[in-house]
C-alpha cells in the first residue's frame, strides 16, 4: 500500500477507465477487513467523510467520478488546506469497484487509520460483542464527543471500519483510535495501569449512575444488544453500574453507552 500511495501524485492527470486497473484492484482489497487490518488503511465515501479525513490529516488520496462536475467542485473544499492530496479521475465502473454502498459513488477517499498511543489512554470505551454497525458507529461518535481516548472492540463486534459503521460515526473515527482486542486482555491491561473498570449491566449488585462520582480515568464496558455483557466480563469489572429509569427496564446499547459517557466526561 505504501508503494501505491507514493505513485498516486503522478496520476493526477490520468483518468482510470477500467475496473480491472491494477491500482483499483489493489485498493478494492480494502473492502475486506483482512486487508484493512494488515495495511492500516481504509476507504471512505462522500464529501463530508472526506472533509473530516482531510482535516484530521488522514486523507491520502481522492478518487472522483470524472464526469460529475458537482463532485469535482466539492473536492476544492476538501483539499483547501491540503492541496498536496492527489485527486484521481475515475470512470463510473472503476469507482464502483471501490464502493460498498448501493447508491452510485461520486467521491471515495483512501484514508489512514488513527494511530494509538497506549501511554496516553486513560478514558476508554470497551465494547463486547456489539454487533449492530449503527450501534458501534454511534458509540464511536459518542466516545469522541464526550472525551474518551480510544475505543476497544472485542472480536465479536462489528468491524470499526465497516462502511455502515463509518457512516454512523459521521467522521468521528478520524479523531479517535479503534483497537481490536480480546476483551479480558483489555480489562487486565487497564487494571495493570490502575484504570478502574465499570461494567454497564442490570445486576443485583449494580450502582445507580447518579451515585457514581465522575472518574478521572475509566474503562467503560458496554455489551451485546440482546445479551448484554457476559457473566465473566461483569465479574471482572471493578464496578457494575446501571442507569436509573422511570419506565421500561433497558436501553439500546448505543443510548446507554452514550448516557454514561456523557456523565463521565471531563469537567462535568
Amino acid at each position: 500500500m505504501e508503494k501505491l500511495i507514493r505513485r498516486l501524485p503522478s496520476m493526477n492527470e490520468e483518468v482510470i477507465a477500467s475496473a480491472s486497473n491494477q491500482t483499483i484492484k489493489t485498493l478494492a482489497r480494502l473492502l475486506l477487513k483482512k486487508y484493512r487490518d494488515e495495511s492500516d488503511y481504509f476507504l471512505a465515501e462522500g464529501a463530508h467523510m472526506l472533509q473530516e479525513a482531510s482535516e484530521a490529516g488522514l486523507l491520502k488520496a481522492i478518487f472522483v467520478l470524472w464526469e460529475d462536475q458537482e463532485a469535482r467542485s466539492s473536492i476544492l473544499q476538501v483539499i483547501e488546506n491540503h492541496p498536496e492530496i492527489p485527486v484521481i479521475n475515475c470512470s463510473k465502473s472503476a469507482l464502483g469497484k471501490l464502493s460498498s454502498l448501493k447508491s452510485e459513488s461520486r467521491l471515495i477517499g483512501l484514508c489512514q487509520k488513527v494511530q494509538f498511543d497506549a501511554k496516553s489512554a486513560s478514558r476508554i470505551l470497551m465494547l463486547e460483542n456489539v454487533q449492530d454497525p449503527g450501534n458501534v458507529g454511534t458509540l464511536i461518535r459518542s466516545a469522541y464527543s464526550f472525551g474518551a481516548d480510544c475505543v476497544v472492540l472485542s472480536e465479536g463486534c462489528a468491524d470499526g471500519y465497516n462502511p455502515k459503521v463509518l457512516q454512523a460515526t459521521q467522521g468521528a473515527l478520524f479523531y479517535i483510535p479503534l483497537i481490536s482486542k480480546e476483551i479480558h486482555k483489555a480489562i487486565s491491561s487497564c487494571k495493570d495501569h490502575d484504570i478502574p473498570v465499570f461494567a454497564a449491566a442490570l445486576h443485583h449488585d449494580s450502582i445507580a449512575l447518579s451515585k457514581v462520582e465522575h472518574p478521572e480515568k475509566f474503562a467503560l464496558l458496554i455489551g451485546n444488544e440482546g445479551q448484554g455483557l457476559t457473566k465473566e466480563t461483569i465479574e471482572s469489572a471493578d464496578y457494575v453500574i446501571h442507569i436509573e429509569m422511570s419506565a421500561f427496564e433497558s436501553l439500546n446499547a448505543a443510548i446507554a453507552g452514550s448516557i454514561i459517557l456523557y456523565q463521565f466526561q471531563p469537567g462535568l
